[in-house]
């Protein structure tokens, strides 16, 4: 019953209080949902995603090549980023 008591005290007496506490929930919720959701979404369709295929079409040496400094790709890359 203490703990009880002890949130009733620190977060519902207020209205401040309590609506920060929503507040805080809702945005904690908000990253463990969309977390979750993607790990479901992932596991899924694992071996369907760029990201699980995409050793089969790409070769390591054309990577190193795109992510080199000064070419167009890595350009393209820091560019999407801003």
């Amino acid at each position: 019953m203490s703990f009880v008591r002890t949130v009733y005290h620190s977060i519902f007496k207020r209205t401040s209080t309590f609506a920060v506490g929503i507040v805080v929930g809702a945005v904690l919720f908000e990253r463990v949902f969309d977390q979750g959701s993607d790990a479901l979404f992932d596991h899924l369709n694992r071996g369907k995603l760029w990201k699980h295929i995409k050793h089969n079409y790409v070769s390591q040496e054309d990577e190193a090549k795109d992510t080199a400094p000064g070419s167009p790709k890595a350009a393209d890359k820091l560019s999407s980023h801003f």
